[in-house]
C-alpha cells in the first residue's frame, strides 16, 4: 500500500502502530514499512520511527532490532544517535541491556566504538561490557587492550566474559596482552589477572598454539613469583593450561619447560597441595613416549629436587614406575644417565617410600656399572651410594660387585661402587664380604678402597694389612697409608712405624714419592700427631727435597701454613728459615706459598706481636746449613710482610661468604687430604 500510495499513507499508518500494545507485531510492520517507503519519506517521519523502535526494543527487542537495522541502513547514523544514548541511561534496566545486545548482533562495527566510552567511564559499567563483548565480534578487538586493562584495575570478573569472548582472528591481540599483564611491575594487576587465567584456559576453544610455548614458560617462571598470590594463580593456570593440551602436543612442551626450570632456583608453587602436577604431566609423557626422553627425565629430577619431601610424597609411585620402566628399555645411555639422576633423587628425599623398589633399583644400578656410556656408570656409582644406606642386607650386592670386578670390562666402575658400599654400610658388612672386598682391593692395588675398608676392620685386622704396607716404600704403599690416615685414622696415627715411614717416602728421591709423602705429614700433623721429625721433613722438602720436586717444595710449604692455621708451630727456628728462604724463589707458586705460610706461623694479620716476640735479630741457619742474616728477615717482615698481612686483613675485614673469602685455605686442606698427587 505504501509502494502505491506513497509516504502520505504513514501519515494515518504510523499513529496507529504507534498507540498498539502489540509491540512485536508493531515491529514487524515496522521493518515492512521501511522497506518499502522512500529515504524522503523516511527522513520526514524519522522522529515516529524513532519512537516506535525505542519502545520495542524494551518489549520485543529481536523484531525491534531487525527494524533498527533496516532503519539505520536507510538514514544512517542518526538512528544511532537518537536510539543508542537512550539505551545507555537505561542500562540498569535488564530489558534495555539485552536491547543493546540485540542491535549489536546486527551492527556491532558501529555501535561498539560509540558504546565504550560511556561503558569504560567510571565507574565502570561491568556487567554492560560482559554481556556486549560476545556479540561485538571484530569490533572488540581493537579497543580490546583498553576494555582488559580497564577491567583489570577495576577487578572485575566481567574480563572472564571478555576474554572467552575473542575468537580466532583476535587470539593474537588478546594473547599480547595477556602476555603484557604477566609481567606487570603492578603485582596488584598481576594477581588479577593470575586469578582469571585458570578459568579462561579450562573454557577457551581458542587455537593458541603459537603462543603455547611462550604461556608456558612465563607461568613456569611466575611460580617463583614474590607474591604468594601470583604463585598460587600461577599454579592453577598452568595446572589448566597443561590438562586441555592433547598428548603430542605435552611432548612439544618438554624442551622449553626444562629450560625455563633450570632459570629457577626456588619454586614456592611446588610447596602447593599437588604444587609439582602443574608441570610434571609433561615430563612425564615425554619421558615415556616423546623423543626428548633424556630431558623429561632431568626435568623430572629437578622438579623432585626443588620440592619438599611431603609435596612429593602423592607422586612416589606415578614418578618412579615410568622412570623404572623406561630405563630398562632399550633407550640411550645419556637417557638412562639422566634417569638415575632423578632416581638418586628420589631416594634423597622419599627413601621410606621407595621402600618396595629398592631390589628393583639395586639391579639396575649394578646392571648400569658395565654401560659402555662413562657418565653412565658414574651416575650408577652415586646412585648406588644413595640406595645402599637403605639397604640394611649389603652381601649379596657385594658378591655381585665382586664378581663384576673380575670379568667386566669396566673394572673401575665396580670398584668405585665397593667403596661406596664401604663408605655407607660398611658396619653392615659381614667378615665374608670384608675379606672378599680386601682381597679384590690387594689384587687391584687399590690404596682408598683399602682405607676405606679398614674402618670397618678389628684392629688386628687393620694392623696385620699395615705391617704388609710398610713393608716397603713404593707408590701403592705412600697412597694406601694416605688412605688410611684419611679414612681410618685411628688405625694408624698413634702407629710409630708409620710417622718412620713416611719420613722415609718424603726422603725419597721419587718425586711421586715425596709429594704424597708431604702430604701423608700433613695429615698427621693435622690429626694431632707430635713429632719433631716430621716438621724437620718439611723444613728440609721446602728448601731441598732429595727428588728436587718442585711440588714437594710447595706442598711442604702448603702443610706448614694448614698445620700453623689448626695447630700452632713451636719449633719456629727451624721452621722460619726454611719458610723465608723461599718468599723470593724464582718459582711462583712456591713463593707464593712460602708468603701465605710466613704470615700465618707468625699470625701476622693479627699483630706483629708473635714475630716480635720470637725476632732476636741474630742470624739464622737453614736445616741446609745456609745462614740467613738476621737484618734481611728483619727488612722483609717489615717491608713486605707487614704490607701484605695488611692487605688480607682489609679483605677479610670487607666480609663475603666464607667459601669465597677463604677459598685458598680451602684448596690447601683439600690439596692435603687427598688420596694421591
Amino acid at each position: 500500500m505504501v509502494r502505491r500510495v506513497g509516504a502520505n499513507a504513514l501519515a494515518q499508518l504510523l499513529p496507529t502502530l504507534q498507540e498498539s500494545d502489540d509491540k512485536q507485531g508493531v515491529c514487524i510492520a515496522v521493518t515492512e514499512l521501511i522497506k518499502s517507503t522512500s529515504h524522503d519519506g523516511l527522513v520526514q517521519y524519522q522522529d515516529i520511527f524513532i519512537d516506535i523502535i525505542k519502545d520495542g526494543l524494551v518489549s520485543s527487542r529481536e523484531e525491534a532490532a531487525v527494524a533498527f537495522d533496516e532503519l539505520h541502513q536507510e538514514l544512517g547514523k542518526v538512528v544511532i544517535d537518537e536510539i543508542v544514548p537512550d539505551l545507555l541511561k537505561r542500562l540498569k534496566e535488564p530489558n534495555a541491556l539485552l536491547a543493546l545486545k540485540d542491535i549489536m548482533s546486527k551492527k556491532s562495527d558501529v555501535i561498539f566504538p560509540i558504546l565504550l566510552p560511556t561503558l569504560l567511564t567510571s565507574p565502570v559499567d561491568t556487567e554492560a561490557l560482559a554481556a556486549l563483548a560476545p556479540v561485538a565480534g571484530s569490533a572488540l578487538y581493537k579497543r580490546l587492550a583498553v576494555i582488559i586493562n580497564t577491567l583489570v584495575n577495576a577487578e572485575s570478573e566481567a574480563i572472564d566474559e571478555v576474554m572467552l569472548s575473542v575468537e580466532d582472528d583476535g587470539v593474537h591481540t588478546l594473547m599480547q596482552i595477556i602476555m603484557g599483564l604477566l609481567k606487570d611491575e603492578d603485582t596488584k594487576r598481576r594477581v588479577f589477572i593470575f586469578s582469571r587465567l585458570a578459568g579462561f584456559f579450562a573454557n577457551t576453544e581458542l587455537d593458541y598454539s603459537m603462543y603455547l610455548e611462550d604461556m608456558v614458560t612465563r607461568l613456569i617462571l611466575s611460580l617463583a613469583d614474590p607474591s604468594p598470590d601470583v604463585v598460587k594463580g600461577a599454579f592453577e593456570a598452568l595446572s589448566a593450561l597443561v590438562k586441555r593440551q592433547p598428548k603430542e602436543v605435552l611432548e612439544k612442551l618438554v624442551k622449553p619447560a626444562k629450560q625455563t626450570l633450570d632459570l629457577c632456583i626456588d619454586i614456592p608453587a611446588f610447596s602447593l597441595p599437588k604444587g609439582p602436577n602443574c608441570i610434571l604431566p609433561i615430563f612425564l609423557h615425554g619421558l615415556m613416549y616423546g623423543n626428548h626422553k633424556e630431558e623429561a627425565a632431568l626435568g623430572i629430577a629437578d622438579i623432585i629436587d626443588k620440592t619438599p619431601a611431603e609435596n612429593l610424597r602423592p607422586f612416589s609411585t606415578s614418578i618412579t614406575g615410568p622412570l623404572i620402566r623406561v630405563i630398562g628399555e632399550k633407550v640411550a645411555s645419556d637417557i638412562k644417565a639422566a634417569i638415575l639422576v632423578a632416581l638418586n633423587n628420589l631416594l634423597l628425599k622419599i627413601p621410606q617410600f621407595l621402600r618396595p623398589f629398592i631390589p628393583q633399583l639395586q639391579r639396575t644400578f649394578v646392571r648400569s656399572l658395565s654401560d659402555s656410556n662413562e657418565k653412565l656408570r658414574k651416575r650408577a656409582v652415586v646412585a648406588l651410594g644413595t640406595l645402599i644406606k637403605f639397604q640394611p642386607r649389603v652381601d649379596s650386592l657385594v658378591t655381585e660387585l665382586v664378581n663384576g670386578s673380575k670379568t667386566s670390562e669396566y673394572k673401575d666402575s665396580m670398584l668405585k661402587a665397593m667403596l661406596v658400599v664401604v663408605e655407607q654400610a660398611g658396619k653392615n658388612l659381614s667378615e665374608a664380604s670384608k675379606q672378599a672386598i680386601l682381597s679384590v682391593a690387594e689384587q687391584e692395588m687399590d690404596p682408598v678402597l683399602i682405607g676405606s675398608l679398614a674402618g670397618s676392620l678389628s684392629e688386628e685386622e687393620a694392623e696385620s694389612i699395615l705391617d704388609g704396607i710398610l713393608a716397603s716404600q713404593t707408590k701403592f704403599s705412600i697412597l694406601a697409608i694416605n688412605s688410611f690416615l684419611k679414612y681410618s685414622p685411628d688405625h694408624v696415627k698413634n702407629n710409630a712405624g708409620v710417622a718412620e715411614f713416611v719420613v722415609g717416602c718424603a726422603n725419597s728421591d721419587n718425586a711421586y714419592m715425596s709429594d704424597n709423602a708431604t702430604i701423608a705429614i700433613g695429615k698427621l700433623l693435622l690429626l694431632g700427631v707430635e713429632s719433631k721429625e716430621l716438621v724437620d721433613q718439611l723444613a728440609l722438602n721446602a728448601v731441598a727435597p732429595k727428588s728436587s720436586s718442585p711440588d714437594t717444595r710447595r706442598l711442604s710449604l702448603v702443610v706448614l701454613r694448614t698445620v700453623a692455621r689448626h695447630k700452632g708451630i713451636t719449633d719456629l727456628n727451624t721452621v722460619v728459615p726454611s719458610i723465608f728462604a723461599c718468599v723470593r724463589d724464582p718459582i711462583i707458586p712456591i713463593k707464593l706459598a712460602a708468603e701465605k705460610a710466613y704470615l700465618e706461623v707468625f699470625d701476622m694479620v693479627n699483630g706483629s706481636a708473635k714475630f716480635d716476640g720470637w725476632f732476636k735479630n741474630e742470624n739464622l741457619t737453614t736445616v741446609t746449613g745456609t745462614t740467613i742474616a738476621a737484618r734481611s728477615i728483619g727488612d722483609y717482615t717489615k717491608r713486605v710482610a707487614t704490607r701484605l698481612a695488611g692487605v688480607e686483613r682489609e679483605r677479610i675485614e670487607a666480609g663475603g661468604d666464607e667459601e669465597t673469602l677463604f677459598s685458598d685455605r680451602i684448596e690447601d686442606e683439600n690439596e692435603i687430604w687427598q688420596v694421591g698427587i
